[in-house]
């Protein structure tokens, strides 16, 4: 079976999940790790309601940092409250994004680090997005493992090279690659993928966006994650069972996940 570590259940295109769900389930894509990070903290809510209503659906909470403008007193405070419901199994995505700059750079600071220390007090990990934005990142990751050595970090949608995902390792944090592993022009990606120990990698879609060849420029869907482990496979000269595998049991232990009737 696979694991879709990252996708975006809530989002219009997936209003009726059944027919995405049984044609992930026909890919051998079991279980779904479906992002809360989106309208601000509307998408949260949508996502604790989608994962009570399907099985093997694992839902996160927080605010991107496009919406980081929106990180205020209350908005913590609820994000603080959902942390504690049962079936949350991470903060995130949250994180910096320097390239479309919907909010300020101090507003997306403030909102990351404010989450990193909500996923801290409540013994979860943080899902990241970075884009344009790696010395700040890394900044506040190592600063923020310094003051709180167990925190879980996994780099969503990695687009880095080498050089920043050795930084990450070191730091012990999990990189996840998407559909843009497969695009031709990713060569940095592809190196960074191909150096990074098949122990501290998972896969994910970022449904519905990103769809891997030979969807490129369609809706993507959870179904697709095949597509990126075969890519992962054949970039580390390694069988897909492998990648199936480890991948899997990776998400399984990074996110703390009770799958049911797999």
């Amino acid at each position: 079976m696979l694991i879709d570590s990252h996708c975006h259940l809530d989002f219009e295109e997936f209003s009726d999940f059944q027919p995405f769900f049984d044609r992930a389930k026909d890919n051998g894509v079991n279980a779904f790790v479906a992002i809360g990070a989106s309208e601000g903290i509307k998408s949260s809510f949508k996502t604790l309601d989608i994962a009570s209503r399907y099985s093997n659906i694992f839902p996160t909470v927080g605010i991107h940092p496009h919406d980081a403008s929106i990180f205020d007193f209350n908005i913590e405070t609820t994000l603080k409250e959902l942390a504690k419901t049962e079936s949350v199994v991470a903060i995130g995505e949250t994180g910096l994004d320097y390239f479309y700059k919907y909010s300020t750079r101090e507003q997306q600071i403030y909102a990351f680090e404010k989450q990193i220390e909500i996923a801290n007090g409540n013994n979860l990990p943080v899902v990241i997005h970075t884009r344009d934005a790696w010395d700040d990142t890394f900044a506040i990751l190592e600063s923020a493992k310094r003051g709180m050595p167990k925190l879980k970090l996994l780099l969503h949608c990695y687009s880095g090279g080498v050089k920043e995902a050795e930084r990450l390792l070191k730091m012990g944090a999990i990189l996840s690659f998407s559909g843009i592993v497969t695009f031709k022009k990713s060569e940095e990606i592809q190196e960074a993928a191909i150096m990074t120990p098949l122990s501290s990698m998972l896969v994910e879609t970022d449904s519905p966006f990103l769809a891997p060849i030979p969807f490129r420029g369609k809706k993507n869907e959870p179904a697709y994650v095949k597509y990126v482990a075969e890519k992962i496979a054949q970039l580390k000269n390694i069988s897909f069972e492998e990648v199936e595998k480890k991948t899997t049991e990776n998400s399984i232990e990074f996110f703390n996940l009770k799958l049911k009737n797999i």
